[in-house]
């Protein structure tokens, strides 16, 4: 299974772009909240067009082959999948890896899976209302689908 492109877009917009390299909670990123070694692109600005090749590449190689090891044999469909990979784009791979939502897929409780997003919730600790409502649509997506969330 691959990320749809209605995903890519929600992506995109709940991301924003930045044509130059920013520090985040993460690191540095670029473009989509892509992050990137900070060498190749310090002093330098990006397109729009550089950036969804940059954040497209980055879930392809790494985001969808995470999810596809930490959740061999659990069977998704594509608005579970899409939701999965926008908020491990933003978690992290490691942090997917170890995460309850994952535990609660394998374990068959897809319901308190979803439930799981919203306690994603927090930078350094505290509440995040921004952060919130994008867990509120991902597990929107996750439980609905993309049709009247985007």
């Amino acid at each position: 299974m691959k990320v749809s492109e209605e995903a890519l877009k929600i992506l995109e917009s709940l991301e924003g772009f930045t044509p130059i390299l920013k520090f985040d909670v993460k690191g540095h990123a670029i473009g989509f909240g892509t992050h990137v070694d900070p060498e190749k692109y310090k002093g330098k600005s990006i397109t729009r067009e550089e950036a969804r090749k940059l954040m497209v590449e980055h879930i392809s190689k790494v985001v969808e082959p995470a999810l596809r090891k930490a959740l061999q044999g659990v069977r998704l469909n594509q608005n579970q999948w899409d939701a999965l990979v926008l908020w491990t784009y933003n978690v992290g791979t490691k942090a997917m890896e170890r995460s309850t939502l994952v535990r609660l897929l394998k374990e068959g409780r897809y319901q308190e899976a979803a439930d799981e997003f919203l306690r994603w919730s927090n930078v350094k600790g505290r509440f995040s209302r921004g952060l919130y409502d994008r867990r509120k649509r991902e597990r929107a997506i996750f439980l609905r689908g993309l049709s009247g969330v985007a």
